[in-house]
């Protein structure tokens, strides 16, 4: 291909890419350009965060894009960002977040958050003041709270060009009621009072203007170099996939590449991608799935998984990373740099040696092999961070006009094809790049509870307008009704599922579901919201339609099997009641005392107090924003299996850490606190005492431990565990075949008979294919037991990694004396993937560890 068009200079060549930080496919990618100048490049992402840069550049005039430093921030305001879930970055924004969090500030200083949006979401959820409102108002409740700015600050102080403006934006907030306008008075007396603590966010779903007048509002503020910081980024040079539609639709492509993405499941509806596609005289495509681009490609090159592959990268902030193969290919594969390095006609395509290019020609001083072996140890290159933008000026009249070319009327009013869609991406698949696998699918989402579905969310107004019952969580009423949403000319059917703090007319999809293709697990999940999207209204759509049809569909909703309501689990008060009575989390468990001490004597706890450690873990909940990160650690690390739909609306998951979501007050509220729980260890363990052979028991360091080949399934643990965090398996999970029967479905008896055929069939190791045992080796951590049918099984505080730390500790013995395990020298799986810091674990014996001063925090109980 290269050869070919190498002599038309690219001419009827196309690309379409994905969007990619990578200094080496940036570098490729001017070759590609010199090489063949007329080619053409395209870029396709289902849910694209470039309007932050574009909006930025707009409005400032040079190649810009806003880094939020939410670490320096005292009160934020989100305009349906959700900044804690699915933007960009969410996991250092949350590590930011969390660090202004802690309850132990002063006063003055904890974080205050604000939050505008249609939707109920993670951020939402975790917000101190939540306004709901329909989609279409948001761009005129933006305009509001600008205006509310400019006349607290004085309008003058934004320059000679702020009076166009202010006119432009006085008539278009005329019409809007006094209940946002307190809001908002309210809302921005706090900004002013921060200054340059104060910061505001504007996501992604939201047109370019909402965004301009967030990043006005910032300089404004002072909060520039403080909250939010601007560094210099390029601009992209790719066109939007609708321009290579139109290019195809004209038959001006003779060959087109794809390097990534899966267009035919993700393109806007309205481009009829799958038979766009087609018009291309050839169709080459990198990819890793057969999924459904796949049937519509000539060539299908495999493309190696980012853990096999050499590569590179940027950070939010432009530090430039190197990516590292874990292993080597398991199936051969290419790499996007291969590729587009043999269609240059390079002598050089081992990725490897690409980005060791590439760097030498960002590295140009000093020894290079030295520099080279730093930045592979170290993870990053040493100052390679972007410029910061330093000062910049917003171009006020830019802003003027495009206010004056909103309409000022909303777009919805009572009766029928007046709703209005939001569609976003889901929290646990994505855009849908992550459906066959069944970590995600069975993660419970973080809003709703729901597993291995996504669900049309509504509000209660709604709700009670169409007058739509939602189950009771009782056994077997799991079942909800099935409605149409006709929307952009086209309809879709999904379980509804009635959320509060959605806003009134107002219809939440859910992106990543309904795949054909995805594979064994993701393939028939859902409904497929992309049926519905069209180009002009990728997230955001009005004149909606919806009713109910006469179908039920069950849904598997893990927050009704566990619950904790009426009991004292989560303690919350606002700050100001903390600091006035700081204790207040150490009071009675309502409905009773606490009952003290065991029913036996534990021959173990004498030697407690002689042993050298005793662990613990302590989690924050004013840190804890719910995402539920934990969760997918603690099952890979624990060989935790997936038992599918089927077994999780039996309340047969196998999860041994959960996120509780309890709603405070009233559930029109919407407010929510979130509860982690997990086995505590209790010192007088309710579940050891029932055991009838021992196998649960406490030992010498405050581990509640199993011995999983002495239980005989009794389950009478579980019974009493007051915390409800023991599984029991109840089929041989892990032993599933790879091919026949699947998981989201299948009841126990299917299951059963699947497992005691392949028993019956295949008894020995050396009937499995080899390759299919390779990979199940690869599957499983060796450091931790595969439990079978007939063991209960639970949280274990990661028990092997405490041996391995404490047998370092030993190592370390031999030359520096003492092989006590040292503060911070681990971590459990949840610890480490928890994005805000929440948890803590290590020895209560040692005064000054993190657990203990955790521990001896007031909020403690």
């Amino acid at each position: 291909t290269g050869v070919k068009f190498a002599g038309l200079n690219g001419k009827g060549l196309s690309f379409l890419l994905e969007r990619s930080g990578s200094p080496s496919r940036a570098r490729l990618l001017r070759i590609a350009r010199e090489r063949f100048p007329e080619a053409r490049f395209f870029v396709h992402e289902p849910v694209d965060f470039d309007v932050h840069r574009k909006a930025a550049t707009l409005l400032f005039g040079v190649p810009v894009r806003p880094v939020y430093r939410l670490e320096h921030a005292r009160r934020i305001l989100s305009i349906d960002c959700d900044f804690l879930g699915m933007e960009e970055d969410a996991h250092r924004m949350i590590a930011g977040f969390a660090r202004g969090r802690n309850p132990r500030l002063p006063r003055h200083t904890m974080n205050r958050v604000y939050m505008v949006e249609s939707l109920f979401t993670l951020t939402g959820a975790n917000a101190d003041h939540r306004l709901s409102i329909p989609p279409s108002r948001i761009v005129l409740m933006t305009m509001l709270l600008f205006g509310e700015l400019g006349r607290q600050i004085g309008w003058a102080r934004l320059g000679s060009e702020s009076a166009g403006l202010e006119s432009a934006l006085m008539g278009r907030i005329a019409g809007l009621p006094d209940a946002l306008r307190g809001w908002a008075t309210a809302c921005v007396e706090d900004l002013v009072e921060a200054g340059s603590g104060a910061v505001v966010l504007a996501g992604h779903r939201q047109p370019v203007l909402v965004h301009m007048l967030a990043h006005t509002m910032n300089v404004v503020l002072g909060s520039i170099d403080h909250a939010v910081k601007y560094i210099e980024w390029p601009e992209s040079e790719e066109s939007p996939i609708t321009e290579l539609a139109a290019e195809l639709n004209r038959g001006g492509v003779d060959t087109l590449v794809i390097l990534g993405g899966n267009p035919v499941y993700s393109a806007p509806a309205d481009l009829d991608w799958a038979r766009t596609q087609r018009k291309a005289g050839t169709v080459i495509r990198l990819g890793e799935y057969e999924d459904e681009t796949f049937p519509v490609c000539d060539l299908h090159l495999p493309r190696a998984h980012f853990l096999e592959s050499w590569g590179d990268g940027v950070t939010g902030d432009g530090t430039v990373v190197p990516v590292q193969p874990l292993i080597a290919p398991l199936f051969g594969g290419l790499t996007e740099l291969e590729v587009l390095a043999r269609l240059c006609g390079l002598a050089t395509t081992n990725p490897y040696d690409i980005v060791r290019d590439t760097l030498r020609g960002i590295v140009t001083e000093g020894d290079f092999e030295a520099r080279w072996h730093k930045f592979l140890r170290d993870g990053y290159l040493e100052d390679s961070s972007s410029k910061s933008a330093g000062s910049v000026k917003p171009d006020l009249r830019r802003i003027a006009e495009a206010v004056r070319s909103v309409n000022p009327a909303p777009e919805h009013s009572e009766g029928r094809g007046t709703y209005e869609v939001v569609i976003a991406p889901d929290y646990r698949l994505d855009d849908g790049r992550h459906a066959n696998n069944g970590w995600l699918q069975e993660l419970p989402d973080p809003i709703t509870k729901i597993t291995w579905d996504n669900v049309i969310v509504v509000g209660p107004r709604t709700a009670a307008q169409l007058n739509l019952r939602m189950p009771s969580g009782a056994m077997g009423d799991y079942s909800v009704p099935v409605v149409r949403v006709d929307v952009n000319g086209r309809s879709i059917d999904g379980p509804v599922w009635v959320l509060p703090g959605v806003a009134e007319n107002t219809i939440g999809l859910s992106l990543g579901y309904g795949r054909s293709a995805a594979g064994r697990v993701g393939n028939g999940v859902g409904y497929n919201a992309y049926s519905v999207r069209v180009s002009k209204a990728l997230f955001i759509a009005g004149g909606a339609a919806i009713a109910k049809t006469d179908r039920m569909h069950s849904v598997a909703c893990t927050q009704w099997q566990s619950s904790s309501e009426g009991r004292a689990v989560v303690r919350e008060a606002a700050h100001e009641e903390y600091l006035a009575k700081a204790k207040l989390a150490k009071g009675s468990i309502v409905g009773g005392s606490q009952a003290k001490g065991a029913l036996y004597q534990n021959p173990l706890d004498r030697l407690a107090e002689t042993a050298s450690y005793q662990w613990g873990m302590a989690i924050d909940l004013s840190l804890c924003v719910g995402c539920g990160a934990c969760i997918v650690a603690c099952q890979s690390e624990n060989n935790v299996p997936v038992v599918g739909k089927a077994e999780v609306l039996r309340r047969r998951e196998m999860h041994w850490m959960r996120v509780d979501r309890y709603y405070v007050e009233s559930l029109e509220a919407a407010r929510v606190v979130w509860q982690p729980m997990l086995c505590q260890h209790c010192e007088a363990a309710p579940c050891e005492s029932v055991c009838p052979v021992n196998a649960t028991s406490h030992n010498d360091e405050g581990l509640n431990v199993m011995a999983y080949n002495r239980c005989v399934g009794t389950r009478y643990c579980s019974n009493n565990c007051p915390f409800k965090v023991r599984r029991f398996n109840y089929f041989d999970y892990h032993r599933r075949a790879l091919s026949g029967p699947g998981i989201k479905g299948q009841n126990s008896s299917s299951i059963a008979r699947t497992d005691f055929l392949r028993w019956l069939t295949r008894m020995g190791p050396e009937a499995r294919p080899k390759s299919e045992l390779d990979m199940l080796r690869l599957l499983m951590n060796p450091d931790v037991t595969v439990r079978m049918r007939g063991v209960m099984e639970k949280c274990t505080f990661c028990v092997q990694r405490i041996e391995q730390a404490k047998t370092a500790g030993k190592t370390r013995a031999v030359s520096a004396g003492g092989a006590t395990v040292p503060d911070g020298a681990f971590q459990t799986a949840c610890q480490q993937a928890c994005p805000a810091g929440a948890i803590v674990f290590g020895n209560i014996k040692t005064p000054r560890s993190r657990v203990s001063e955790a521990m001896a925090d007031p909020r403690a109980y």
